[in-house]
């Protein structure tokens, strides 16, 4: 049963991981120009105006047939639900136009688990997220995938993309230049996969992402307000 993101997610803002896959799981995303045009309306879509700038993207991966992203939002849920329909929307008229075909691109709606308010945890998923072309064996140097944010924060290379990041606190306190942020991080993002070889890490098809006690405690407190909401009998 699909649950309303209003039901899981915090409405005084928070960070998701947010992924979707495409339609059928077909590999719509082959192409880098589409790879670039998803990319295109994403950040065109944090910068709407009806969107107040509470809408911002930490780190992204774009692979052949899916997509992930780290997401912060403000305020509301409202402002990620109204972000995610408007760069999708844009993406898929445009790809729908351009391969004349009729349909949805994504299949369903995107997944969007809300992440624990730790720089650990946060730290973990956007490794998670920039690793997939490892994963994947697209290829063996995350240096010259050019549609992950790895290249930026590993290596500070910039491009159009990268250049509208927002940049985690996290990220900023690995050390007291970009050279010495980029050394800590690439340090940490390979013991990340060391580690996380050893045992399956799975951040797609959950509502919370974050330590035991953490969950559960979201967990009640959405089983909470659904209970709160209901009519009486």
């Amino acid at each position: 049963m699909r649950i309303s993101r209003k039901r899981y997610l915090s409405q005084s803002g928070g960070i998701v991981h947010k992924f979707w896959r495409a339609h059928n799981k077909d590999f719509l995303l082959v192409k880098n120009t589409d790879k670039e045009s998803y990319l295109h309306e994403t950040f065109f879509a944090t910068k709407h105006k009806s969107l107040n700038n509470e809408v911002k993207v930490q780190a992204y991966c774009i692979m052949n047939n899916h997509s992930h992203q780290l997401i912060s939002y403000k305020a509301s849920s409202d402002a990620l639900s109204s972000f995610m329909r408007i760069a999708h929307s844009r993406f898929g008229q445009k790809y729908n136009k351009i391969y004349n075909r009729q349909g949805p691109v994504a299949y369903d709606r995107p997944k969007t688990p809300l992440v624990q308010p730790n720089e650990y945890h946060q730290m973990r998923v956007h490794f998670y997220i920039e690793a997939n072309p490892l994963r994947a064996g697209i290829t063996k140097n995350l240096k010259t995938y050019l549609y992950s944010s790895f290249r930026f924060y590993a290596y500070g290379i910039k491009d159009c993309f990268s250049e509208k990041l927002c940049i985690p606190q996290w990220y900023l306190k690995l050390g007291k230049n970009p050279t010495e942020r980029q050394l800590k991080y690439r340090s940490y993002f390979y013991k990340y996969l060391k580690e996380s070889n050893k045992k399956t890490e799975e951040f797609n098809c959950c509502k919370f992402i974050g330590d035991s006690f953490w969950i559960l405690f979201q967990k009640n407190l959405m089983q909470s307000d659904f209970n709160s909401s209901k009519p009486p009998d």
